[in-house]
């Protein structure tokens, strides 16, 4: 049976940082999809540090930069790359700020990122979307594989995770 989108309205689109959320704290999403949903196009320091996080294993799955380069290139544009830095606001106005410790998170997971020895690269950020009906609701789930091994399968967020708890 196919489907027709008809408007991004119309369809709950869900990834794997909004399952996984749903999945830690119900409540949680709901704040942060329901209640206050993030503004498209609007600066967000958790997805500038996932993304930037996620470009640096990209370019060493690549090939680009080596193992032991990850953690110092992660530090050199973390700058420019996450320029939103990363924090909570309460409620009440109280801004937590967790730029450091997000930080020192990620460069210690390159510092000990040890690689996929014996497995052989065979795609890299490959995308994925599926239309799926329970019930008489319709929703997409989408979301990034990081990286196909020979046969093993690591979802997009995976190896981030450790990185942005």
């Amino acid at each position: 049976m196919e489907y027709e989108i008809l408007s991004d309205h119309r369809i709950e689109r869900y990834s794997h940082s909004k399952l996984k959320t749903f999945e830690q704290c119900p409540y949680q999403y709901k704040l942060h999809y329901v209640d206050y949903p993030p503004v498209e196009g609007e600066s967000n320091g958790f997805s500038e540090l996932g993304s930037h996080a996620h470009s640096i294993l990209e370019r060493h799955l690549r090939g680009e930069i080596q193992q032991f380069e990850m953690s110092s290139v992660f530090e050199e544009e973390f700058a420019e790359k996450v320029p939103s830095g990363v924090s909570i606001v309460f409620e009440n106005g109280y801004r937590k700020y967790l730029t450091d410790s997000y930080k020192e998170q990620c460069k210690l997971f390159f510092d000990t990122f040890e690689g996929f020895e014996g497995y052989e690269v065979v795609g890299i950020e490959e995308g994925f979307n599926y239309v799926l009906q329970l019930g008489d609701k319709i929703s997409e789930v989408t979301g990034i594989i990081d990286v196909i091994l020979e046969d093993q399968l690591l979802y997009s967020g995976l190896e981030i995770q450790i990185c942005v708890r």
